[in-house]
């Protein structure tokens, strides 16, 4: 069998970002400005023309600068290009240099997988695969801001769409998490929250007819560590099929912070 052949095309545009959100915005404030890295990459299985083939789509976000180089590291191992390989490494990488690495191993995976299942007598349609990933920036709550990225993966014809969403405080380029923004023994007045405002968005009064309407049947109230920091509310976004049955599509629950001032720690 021959090596893959492997095209990839790379194009870096500066794109500015307008602030929406009513309370001062970081990207305003901050100055700060964003480059979009795109890659369109088409691997073959064999080096013939009927061979299957794995194709990477990636228009990602990153933030522009020196100063923000500790952002973009954080976000690029946060799990926005699935799968994670990139938080294997602690090694520094310029967003480019990331890029280029996820894909290396992402073809690898693909070669080494699909070479050894791989018969003349198979349909090559079948191990077709495309990833595609789309990424967008919103502000969040005051030095925050929410980075989206919208995942398609297919193998065949079988499809899966799901977002990612990690919150970044800019002063220190860290992924924030449910734990820094609310006290110990959040849990519970979190979850009884989220059930009010699910309950009021499906016109559902109570858990008890939630569950009977599909949603946490398999499992407890809990609050899914994908959420937007918005600036007047949190939303918890629910990939498909992860509350409910997939018919229902993605959930998302957006909670005032009026709702939350209980158990906030500010």
């Amino acid at each position: 069998m021959k090596k893959c052949a492997i095209l990839v095309f790379f194009s870096l545009v500066l794109v500015l970002l307008s602030p929406s959100c009513h309370r001062p915005s970081a990207i305003k404030q901050l100055g700060i400005q964003f480059d979009t890295l795109h890659a369109d990459t088409m691997a073959l299985l064999l080096d013939t023309a009927m061979s299957p083939k794995c194709e990477v789509s990636l228009d990602i976000i990153t933030f522009k600068g020196e100063r923000f180089a500790s952002v973009n590291d954080s976000v690029l191992r946060s799990g926005v290009l699935p799968p994670d390989y990139l938080s294997l490494s602690s090694r520094r990488l310029t967003p480019r240099e990331a890029v280029d690495s996820f894909i290396r191993k992402y073809v690898a995976d693909y070669q080494s997988f699909y070479a050894g299942i791989f018969t003349d007598e198979q349909d090559t349609a079948a191990l077709n695969t495309r990833l595609k990933v789309c990424t967008s920036v919103i502000d969040g709550c005051e030095n925050v801001v929410s980075y989206l990225a919208k995942i398609r993966s297919t193998q065949g014809t079988l499809s899966n769409e799901y977002t990612v969403v990690k919150n970044i405080d800019m002063r220190t380029g860290r992924i924030v998490r449910l734990g820094d923004i609310f006290v110990p023994g959040y849990e519970r007045g979190l979850h009884e929250a989220i059930v009010n405002q699910l309950g009021k968005q499906a016109t559902i009064k109570s858990l008890d007819h939630l569950r009977g309407a599909g949603f946490f049947v398999n499992s407890e109230v809990y609050a899914t560590p994908n959420f937007i920091l918005g600036p007047k509310a949190i939303t918890f976004v629910y990939v498909e099929g992860e509350i409910a049955d997939r018919e229902k599509g993605e959930i998302s629950v957006e909670v005032d912070y009026g709702q939350l001032k209980h158990i906030m720690k500010r």
